[in-house]
């Protein structure tokens, strides 16, 4: 069985960006693993459209890891491998996280003080699906505020272990619209 499902929110106008995602899981040496995505138009942009989409997302994942992907990011071919060799290594892991070539500065080992301060761990990382329920899921979240990084606080509030991969696996893409805003 697979330990990872990928999920994917989408806009219609993103087609091409999807499609480079929806390869980039294909390409991985590690797998296959279900890819669930799903495209709707946004009423509003924002980050509470992702949020509903990965809400509604949430209900098919039947692995115990989630791997978040954007339409407008891509996954380096050995993420999910390297992602599951640091799960391996740290059994108790709620999240693993690496680093995102164009998003420099989200980079770092895990630093709870840090983490209420800023939001450096990409909304892209894999999570486990039990830590994921018992914080409370992806919850929406005033206009302004990220859900990803509102998600990490309550894991770490309620003793989740964040396991660092300190290495580039994911490309940013650089959307024309970014669907968050």
């Amino acid at each position: 069985d697979p330990m990872f499902t990928v999920a994917t929110s989408s806009i219609p106008e993103r087609r091409e960006g999807l499609l480079a995602a929806m390869q980039s899981v294909a390409n991985q040496t590690y797998g296959p693993v279900p890819h669930l995505i799903r495209v709707e138009q946004p009423d509003q942009f924002g980050t509470q459209h992702v949020t509903r989409q990965r809400i509604a997302l949430m209900g098919a994942v039947q692995t115990p890891w989630l791997a978040v992907l954007d339409d407008d990011d891509q996954f380096h071919p050995s993420y999910l491998e390297r992602m599951a060799a640091a799960i391996d290594a740290s059994p108790d892991a709620a999240v693993a996280y690496s680093y995102c070539y164009g998003h420099e500065h989200a980079e770092g080992p895990f630093d709870g003080e840090r983490l209420q301060r800023e939001n450096y761990i990409d909304g892209e990382a894999c999570i486990n699906v039990g830590w994921l329920n018992l914080a409370g899921g992806y919850q929406l979240q005033e206009q302004g505020l990220v859900e990803d990084w509102d998600l990490w606080k309550r894991i770490h509030a309620l003793g989740g272990q964040f396991v660092c991969v300190p290495e580039r696996l994911r490309f940013h893409g650089r959307a024309d619209r970014n669907i968050t805003g």
